[in-house]
């Protein structure tokens, strides 16, 4: 993607979020009749409601004026939350999961001569703050490129994310290492961070940087910043998904200023479109 593409993202972002919270509501009114809204509960509770005609549940949690709705899965004899802030919550071990923040980004436009606003590593961070709180979780894990590319002395996101760190010193952050943070020091970041070059194995879960079948367990990795094209009787647009397989799940993009890749969805696939407000799951093979 351009870098003109990238700083209209930015400056386009609240209108894009408006945009993806109209097309899922199109889509869902084209599909199934009309919206399905389930009813609000806390995350942080036991109750969460049964999809019956899945066995998933959707559990929406508390974070800011609107209360975004969640979907759990069953994946190997543990619930995943799938959350609209493009995350996954893994409730048994207190962990929040995210994939591709590309934390640095605008820091990296800006030497280049780009003129970029500050602001998009900032609120990523404070968007971590709010899911980590909202779900009780002890445990941060990245799922690869964590950083954009080399980080500079006076990077405006490196201040950040110690006065982060600090804030949150009993978190314990583990990251694993994608191909934007190769030549990062990694002496330096294991100061105040796991930082890991091998995917972490933890059963029934291998937390990869990218989709491969692992023999130790069922992959959550990133990477391919999937996105689906979701047609509407007002035209098509493109939402951050969910993409779950026989072997992985393939988490969204968390970083604000990241593109996206389609998807070749095929049989026995699904699909979890994540608007800003809830996560819903598209039929494979339903445009």
């Amino acid at each position: 993607m351009a870098v003109a593409d990238y700083v209209k993202s930015w400056h386009a972002m609240s209108i894009q979020g408006l945009n993806i919270t109209a097309q899922l509501g199109d889509w869902e009114t084209q599909h199934c009749g009309s919206q399905t809204h389930a009813p609000r509960r806390n995350c942080g509770t036991a109750h969460s409601l049964k999809d019956d005609s899945t066995g998933s549940r959707r559990c929406p949690c508390i974070m800011g004026p609107v209360q975004p709705e969640c979907f759990d899965i069953d994946v190997r004899g543990e619930q995943l939350r799938l959350h609209p802030q493009r995350a996954v919550v893994w409730p048994a071990r207190a962990t929040l999961v995210i994939a591709d923040p590309h934390f640095g980004k605008d820091d990296i436009f800006r030497g280049a001569g780009i003129a970029l606003p500050r602001g998009p590593a900032i609120a990523d961070l404070q968007r971590l703050t709010g899911l980590l709180a909202a779900n009780a979780c002890t445990r941060l894990i990245v799922l690869g490129d964590f950083l954009q590319g080399v980080t500079q002395a006076g990077d405006s996101f490196l201040q950040a994310f110690r006065v982060w760190r600090q804030a949150h010193g009993s978190l314990t952050v583990d990251i694993v290492v994608g191909n934007h943070d190769r030549r990062e020091s990694a002496q330096a970041w294991q100061q105040i961070v796991g930082w890991h070059t091998r995917p972490l194995i933890e059963p029934p879960f291998v937390l990869a940087r990218g989709p491969a079948a692992h023999p130790e367990g069922y992959v959550l990795c990133g990477h391919l910043h999937p996105v689906m094209r979701l047609r509407r009787r007002s035209g098509a647009g493109r939402v951050p998904v969910f993409w779950q397989r026989r072997d992985y799940l393939v988490l969204p993009s968390f970083g604000s200023l990241t593109g996206g890749a389609e998807v070749a969805v095929e049989l026995g696939d699904r699909i979890f479109a994540a608007g800003p407000e809830r996560v819903i799951p598209l039929p494979v093979g339903v445009p």
